[in-house]
């Protein structure tokens, strides 16, 4: 639900907005209300990708909500407060409450996919466990005015915010705890992110070019040599820079974005989830089955009936 202010800007609040999931041929895009689940739970979770430059955003305000956008590839790019700011893969956008933010058709949501977190600062002591220091560097990050900061391991803040969504729908006991120690974990995350430093650019950037590469030709057979070659770089200091940055090897994160990819096509009607292996370039059906379960704990049976049940849970 959105209210207009007297200057004609979208208001969204964190209570009216009702969870949804929206798939398409060229975009994947969620998200999730933790309201739903408890009041006190003032904030929202989403996570948006694209593979083509998408529709602008209208000016709008997070009411008593910062946000905070992570941006895993890609580029993104929003005014805030009447100022530009243009974030690529690696790098976090953190709004305090009460700023109108917006972007112009063809900036908004570029080609790429970030998370984002709306928060109510004022949640923070009935969420997270009590801890005055804690509580006082977070209130300072969300209420001090607009900042970029970068993170070291997009792989490792990719797995903490999808940590959290897994919370928001896990049926075990103690969800609400759940719920509370995965939002600390992403929350610490990025305290501990470094404010943006220009120095860091050209490196970022070299790392984007390779991911999306990746991303780019993820149905293929690719190889350390193809992206090597890709970005004019030795196989060996690649991998060593790359290691650094993201804490896997190449192999393994192309095998990491492969599995991923499966699972989206898993979850179209007509696709044979055994039949997948052929669509991402793998080997043989008993490669990827192995992979399959290495990244996901399951078999891809088990993973095809757990969609089945989820759909019929839903009817």
């Amino acid at each position: 639900m959105l209210e207009k202010t007297r200057n004609d800007v979208s208001v969204n609040k964190n209570s009216d907005e009702k969870s949804y999931r929206h798939y398409g041929k060229d975009f994947e895009r969620w998200h999730l209300n933790y309201t739903e689940i408890n009041p006190a739970f003032d904030f929202q979770l989403n996570y948006v990708k694209y593979l083509r430059t998408w529709s602008a955003l209208s000016n709008h305000i997070h009411e008593n909500s910062s946000e905070i956008v992570y941006v895993l590839h890609g580029k993104q790019s929003y005014t805030v407060d009447g100022k530009d700011y243009n974030i690529i893969g690696g790098q976090i956008l953190i709004s305090p409450p009460g700023l109108v933010h917006s972007a112009q058709k063809g900036e908004a949501e570029q080609k790429g996919d970030f998370f984002y977190l709306t928060i109510n600062p004022d949640c923070l002591p009935s969420v997270l466990p009590h801890d005055d220091e804690t509580l006082s560097a977070l209130n300072s990050i969300l209420r001090s005015g607009v900042s970029v900061r970068v993170f070291s391991n997009v792989a490792q803040l990719s797995a903490a915010a999808s940590e959290l969504k897994r919370a928001y729908s896990d049926t075990r006991s103690c969800k609400n705890v759940r719920i509370s120690c995965a939002l600390m974990r992403l929350l610490l995350m990025t305290l501990d992110s470094s404010y943006y430093d220009t120095d860091l650019a050209p490196y970022s950037e070299f790392m984007e070019r390779i991911y999306l590469f990746i991303e780019d030709h993820i149905t293929e057979n690719l190889s350390v040599s193809d992206v090597a070659a890709e970005v004019h770089y030795s196989q060996t200091g690649l991998q060593r820079k790359f290691r650094t940055y993201s804490n896997l090897s190449i192999h393994e994160y192309i095998l990491n974005r492969k599995i991923e990819f499966a699972k989206k096509l898993m979850l179209e009607p007509d696709v044979n989830p055994f039949r997948i292996w052929e669509k991402l370039s793998f080997s043989s059906q008993t490669y990827f089955s192995q992979v399959f379960r290495k990244y996901t704990g399951l078999t891809i049976s088990q993973y095809a009936d757990r969609i089945k049940s989820k759909n019929n849970s839903k009817k």
